[in-house]
């Protein structure tokens, strides 16, 4: 027919808003369809993420479901088992206090897993938000805001935590909030970014010209598209509360006594290494450095993935 295709063709382009917006929407989402699979496929072959996969698994299930198997005090004290070295019933030995090593090992384990997960979970959560923001919205109120992104970003995660444990209990819970709230600013710059590249894509313009809001563009259409960004600023930022763990533990600001984590582990047992009890130090030093490489390596395997190849990108 003259103009090309069918009426019912015609009368179905014009009722989902214009010739072209639709056949440009389907493509997008025939792309997508197709870059999902690439991903399950990518994925598999990612020897890094099942790697880094299997470190995090053995550590949860060590520091979770340990104690559940090794039923041991951690806090028990035994003045006659001071600096045992391992043996039958003990495998890591005793500390200067002559308490369960191995014990302590499961239960310090837990502290840093909790910390930096669910301080990453709440600077993920809140950097979102306000990258979206700043790459939605228009007027001073986005820049303002980035603008204070910008201060707290310069303002050392040591300082408020320091200033935080004096004011209030020092718990795990402190120091989720404390971490994750004031690792967001380096998330929300990250975000921003890639949804203001990604938000100028055509099928972005698209959506945009049929009239989708602000919220559901960035929200339908971005933000599935930088998950990548997500995913290394979600592992950043618990690798981040990890080390500032660790800092303020080594600064004897940690959590306090008698919990233990490996950081304060490591601090506390410096002085029993002249007396070559390296039980003390070499394992919970080997256990902090795998819970660095399985984050980083399960979330470079997931970015790899996630991330399509040069001219490839989910759309």
């Amino acid at each position: 027919m003259p103009g090309g295709g069918s009426p019912f063709e015609s009368r179905r382009r014009e009722s989902r808003g214009g010739v072209g917006l639709t056949d440009a929407q389907e493509r997008a989402e025939a792309r997508e369809s197709a870059a999902r699979g690439r991903t399950a496929r990518r994925l598999l072959h990612e020897h890094g993420f099942w790697l880094g996969t299997v470190l995090l698994a053995g550590l949860v299930g060590f520091a979770f479901l340990g104690p559940h198997l090794y039923h041991q005090s951690p806090y028990a004290i035994n003045a006659n088992l001071s600096l045992a070295g391992p043996g039958r019933g003990r495998p890591l030995g005793s500390d200067v206090l002559g308490r369960n090593e191995l014990a302590r090992l499961m239960l310090g384990g837990q502290a840093f897993l909790l910390i930096g997960c669910f301080s990453a979970i709440i600077a993920v959560g809140v950097g979102i938000v306000v990258g979206l923001v700043g790459a939605l919205g228009e007027g001073t109120a986005p820049s303002l805001l980035m603008w204070f992104s910008d201060t707290v970003l310069n303002i050392p995660q040591v300082v408020p935590l320091l200033l935080f444990e004096v004011l209030l209990v020092p718990n795990v819970l402190t120091f989720v909030i404390v971490i994750g709230g004031t690792g967001w600013p380096s998330v929300a710059r990250m975000v921003r970014a890639a949804a203001l590249e990604a938000g100028a894509r055509d099928y972005v313009e698209a959506a945009r010209a049929q009239g989708a809001s602000g919220p559901r563009i960035y929200f339908r259409h971005v933000l599935p598209n930088i998950r990548g960004t997500l995913l290394t600023a979600a592992s950043q930022q618990a690798n981040q509360g990890v080390l500032v763990l660790a800092t303020v533990s080594f600064l004897a600001f940690g959590l306090p006594p008698p919990l233990p984590n490996w950081a304060n582990m490591i601090a506390n047992s410096f002085g029993s290494i002249q007396s070559g009890a390296w039980w003390l130090v070499i394992p919970p030093g080997v256990a902090f450095v795998l819970l660095q490489i399985g984050v980083n390596l399960t979330a470079d395997g997931l970015h790899r993935a996630l991330e399509v190849r040069t001219g490839e990108r989910v759309r």
